[in-house]
C-alpha cells in the first residue's frame, strides 16, 4: 500500500470510484478525452487507502478517461480521511466548477448524512456562494425536505428550485397526485410557482385537498391530452387561475367577448387595466405604413361614432361596482 502522500501508478480499475462523495461525477467529454489521449495525464488523482482498497476521492473524469484509452492512472495517495473531509476535498478539488440548484442540492443530500444543521447551513453557504444570492441555502435546505425522487426533476430542469417552498409544505398524497404534471412537462420558474401557489391558495380557500381540486378541476384531462408540452403548459396555468380567481377570470372572459365584438376584428386591441384596478380601458394599435395609420384613425371614429367604447365603460362600471 503506497505511503500516505506518495505519487504511484495503479491500473484505473483496480480504484474503487463509487463513494457517494463524488456527488458532482460526470463521464468524460470527447474533447476531456482527446486531451488525455494526446498529452497524457497531467494531473493525479486524489485516493484514499481504506480496509476495502483504493478508493478515489477526486478525479472522476481523469480516471474514467484512463480506464477507456488502456492507460495506467497516475494517483496521490492520502490517508483514509472521514465523510465529511472526503466530501470538503471533493468540493474543492471543484472551485472551478459554478454549481447550480441541482448541483446543491446533490451535494447537500451527502452532506446532510453527516453534518448537523449548523455545519450542513455552512457548508451550503460556501458552495453557493455564487449562485442564487443569500437565499440560495434556505431554498436547498428546503428542498432537502423533500422525497428526493424530486431530485431529478430539478435536475432535468422540470421545476426550479423554489418550488421546494410549496411543495415541502404539501402531505404525501397530495404531493404525488402533482408529480406527473412536472414529471411529464418542463416548466418554467415563473409558471411552475404561480401553478403551484394558485392551486394551494384556491385549495385552502375551499378547504379541501389539493389531490381533490386537481381532480375535480379535470386537470389530468389537460395533462393528457394531444397538445403540445407548451400549450399543456398554457392550458394547465389557465385552468389553476381559473380555479383561483373565478370572479375575475368571468369579468376577463366577458369583457373580451365584447371587446372582440367592438372592434371587429379591426386594427385596434381593447384591454381592460390589470385585474379591473380602475374603470379604464387600453386602446393599442400597431401599424406599418401610412395606409395602416388611416385606416387605425377611422376605426378609432367609428368606435368613438358608435358608442363601443362607452358601453364597455359603462359594463365595467355595472359589473365593478
Amino acid at each position: 500500500m503506497p505511503a500516505s502522500g506518495r505519487l504511484f501508478t495503479i491500473s484505473p480499475f483496480d480504484v474503487d470510484a463509487s463513494g457517494d462523495w463524488l456527488f458532482w461525477a460526470e463521464d468524460p467529454e470527447e474533447k476531456f478525452l482527446q486531451s488525455i489521449r494526446e498529452l497524457g495525464q497531467l494531473e493525479p488523482v486524489l485516493v484514499a487507502q481504506d480496509e476495502g482498497g483504493t478508493r478515489l476521492l477526486t478525479g472522476y473524469r481523469r480516471l474514467l478517461a484512463c480506464r477507456e484509452l488502456g492507460l495506467e492512472l497516475l494517483a496521490l495517495s492520502t490517508g483514509s480521511p472521514n465523510p465529511v473531509a472526503r466530501g470538503r476535498i471533493y468540493a474543492e478539488s471543484n472551485r472551478q466548477r459554478q454549481p447550480d440548484a441541482a448541483d446543491l442540492v446533490r451535494a447537500g443530500r451527502y452532506f446532510a448524512r453527516h453534518l448537523d444543521a449548523h455545519g450542513l447551513d455552512q457548508v451550503l453557504r460556501e458552495l453557493s456562494a455564487s449562485e442564487g444570492g443569500k437565499r440560495m441555502p434556505d431554498l436547498v435546505r428546503t428542498w432537502l425536505r423533500l422525497d428526493p425522487k424530486w431530485d431529478g426533476l430539478l435536475q432535468a430542469g422540470h421545476l426550479p428550485v423554489q418550488a421546494a417552498e410549496i411543495l415541502s409544505r404539501l402531505n404525501s398524497k397530495d404531493a404525488a397526485e402533482l408529480w406527473p404534471f412536472f414529471r411529464d412537462l418542463r416548466w418554467s420558474r415563473n409558471n411552475a410557482l404561480q401553478f403551484l401557489s394558485w392551486l394551494e391558495e384556491a385549495a385552502s380557500r375551499e378547504r379541501t385537498s389539493l389531490a381533490h381540486l386537481l381532480q375535480s378541476a379535470g386537470m389530468h384531462s389537460i395533462l393528457e391530452s394531444d397538445l403540445s408540452p407548451k400549450d399543456r403548459i398554457r392550458r394547465l396555468a389557465q385552468k389553476a387561475r381559473e380555479i383561483r380567481y373565478p370572479r375575475l377570470t368571468e369579468l376577463e372572459a366577458e369583457f373580451s367577448a365584447m371587446a372582440q365584438k367592438a372592434s371587429r376584428a379591426g386594427p385596434w386591441r381593447i384591454a381592460p387595466e390589470p385585474s379591473f384596478e380602475r374603470d379604464r380601458i387600453h386602446l393599442s394599435v400597431s401599424v406599418g405604413s401610412g395606409q395602416d395609420l388611416q385606416h387605425a384613425a377611422l376605426e378609432l371614429e367609428r368606435l368613438h361614432r358608435e358608442r363601443q367604447l362607452e358601453r364597455l365603460l359603462e359594463w365595467q362600471k355595472s359589473r365593478l361596482s
